[in-house]
């Protein structure tokens, strides 16, 4: 079966659909993912075929699935049936990927970093080098180690202390298991990763659903409150940086964790879901 799977989003909010376009090709279905043409890279690098897209024509009125874990959010008594909640998709690290060597070397040095990771919300100039300087100076004020992710020119102008580290692109499954909290800008998929992984989040928005992902993450008391991206001060971010270390915050976001990883793969139901639906049409007369 031919299938095409509209998407729209930043890499966060693609990458769950790459999960599903690959497990759909493990089936035997023939994939193709449409969605920003600058996400070209991206889903071609997992061997998913690929159209360009634009912000249009993305629901179906035979079946809708909501990548979303029902620890995070229940469905909707009022939902139509075609509207479907599957549990979280993850997509995993590109097979050929290998950790940097000094990224390892760093991790391995002492105790469990906050990763910083701000998804598109890095952007280059000034913004970029006031948000790196606060974070900078947080992430002195609270005492903690830090793998920070962006930013890359910024990063360059300012000294890096031998407690941070910069890093360019890491798959999330590989490294949020090795951090001891995560501070990022609400994206729908770095705070799946986040919930997925187990750890405390401080979430930092910018734009449109990263509010909704804060006010979420503080309500189910896996992160102190969202601090928005005008706010921010080194000492407000100081502040929740070492509340990311509290017994009671680590041990709601261990169990939560440990909760989305027993759950069914919500990529498998999709699959489900989506066969079963072609099924259904298929035998209508």
């Amino acid at each position: 079966m031919k299938i095409i799977i509209p998407t729209i989003g930043t890499r966060g909010d693609v990458q769950p659909y790459i999960a599903l376009s690959l497990e759909l090709l493990k089936d035997g279905h023939s994939v193709t993912l449409a969605t920003h043409p600058c996400m070209r890279g991206l889903v071609e690098s997992y061997g998913v075929s690929f159209a360009p897209m634009g912000p249009t024509g993305i629901t179906s009125e035979t079946l809708n699935l909501i990548p979303l874990s029902p620890q995070i959010s229940s469905p909707n008594p009022l939902w139509e049936p075609r509207h479907r909640l599957t549990g979280y998709w993850f997509a995993p690290a590109p097979t050929t990927w290998t950790p940097p060597a000094d990224l390892v070397v760093f991790l391995e040095a002492g105790e469990l970093p906050v990763v910083v990771s701000l998804g598109a919300m890095a952007l280059s100039g000034e913004d970029a080098l006031e948000s790196a300087q606060i974070t900078l100076a947080a992430v002195k004020q609270a005492e903690v180690r830090a793998v920070i992710q962006g930013w890359d020119e910024a990063m360059k102008q300012l000294p890096l202390p031998s407690n941070v580290f910069h890093a360019g692109s890491i798959p999330h499954d590989w490294l949020l298991p090795r951090a001891s909290g995560l501070v990022h800008h609400g994206g729908f998929g770095t705070t799946a990763s986040g919930f997925q992984a187990g750890i405390p989040m401080l979430v930092i928005p910018h734009i449109i659903d990263q509010f909704i992902w804060g006010n979420k993450v503080a309500q189910l008391g896996v992160g102190p409150q969202p601090i928005p991206r005008p706010k921010l001060k080194a000492e407000n971010m100081a502040e929740a940086l070492r509340a990311l270390q509290s017994p009671g915050m680590r041990r709601k976001a261990a169990e939560l964790g440990t909760a989305i990883r027993a759950e069914p793969d919500g990529v498998a139901e999709a699959v489900r879901l989506i066969e079963l639906a072609i099924v259904q049409k298929e035998s209508k007369p």
